[in-house]
């Protein structure tokens, strides 16, 4: 893994499914309608995806995420690894 991706084997599976729906370009509201969850949860993920990750916004974290889905290991591990 290079240094550009240091922090992503830390995200949990929620995690990666809020990133997900960051790079659909979903707001908070939508994001916790989506997985049922509070819009205060959904801050609290993505502040911890921030911080895991090393990044400093929403565009940040789904370039790394759409940078993954083209073949760059390292980002979302796959969903049954965790």
């Amino acid at each position: 893994m290079s240094l550009e991706w240091d922090g992503a084997e830390t995200l949990t599976r929620r995690e990666r499914e809020v990133v997900l729906l960051v790079v659909e370009g979903r707001r908070n509201r939508e994001i916790a309608e989506t997985l049922g969850i509070s819009q205060k949860t959904v801050e609290s993920h993505i502040k911890n995806i921030l911080l895991k990750l090393g990044v400093h916004n929403r565009v940040q974290i789904a370039i790394r995420a759409v940078t993954y889905q083209a073949g760059v290991p390292g980002l979302l591990p796959e969903a049954g690894s965790r």
